[in-house]
């Protein structure tokens, strides 16, 4: 009998990676300009996406909650793609909730040029893609 909870390997690895990925950036991206439509400029957000004024346990609890169900389900979901979608989510929660444990905010530091008031990170990013990616599947009738 095959054991449903095996653990996906290659998933976990990717999560790392994507996680990796962003703590470098937010620590070694330096410099600020735009380059064709993307911007540097490095900001601290204290509040949740697009700086909404969140409390901090609020956005604490938050994270940790959605990396808990996304980490849980690449476990129980029988889908590869689906699976790929929530090891993008598990890692951009983390990637941000490691900020806010360590820092107490969030490092943003891209935009595009023609939103320079909206900053956002690696980390955000992967959020974006995972939950993208999750809803094309789910429509594609991945379960």
């Amino acid at each position: 009998m095959k054991n449903k909870f095996k653990i996906p390997i290659v998933i976990l690895v990717l999560s790392l990676i994507l996680i990796i990925l962003d703590q470098v950036s937010k620590n070694f991206i330096e410099g600020e300009g735009c380059f064709f439509i993307f911007c540097l400029s490095h900001t601290i957000n204290y509040g949740g996406a697009f700086s909404l004024p969140i409390g901090f346990i609020i956005l604490i609890t938050v994270s940790i909650l959605v990396a808990l169900v996304s980490f849980v389900l690449i476990f129980i979901s029988k889908s590869p793609k689906i699976k790929i979608a929530l090891s993008f989510i598990f890692a951009g929660s983390i990637g941000n909730l490691i900020d806010r444990i360590f820092l107490g905010h969030v490092r943003d530091f891209l935009s595009f040029s023609f939103m320079l008031s909206t900053k956002f990170n690696f980390a955000d990013v992967f959020n974006l893609v995972g939950v993208l990616l999750l809803i094309v599947f789910l429509f594609m009738g991945e379960k």
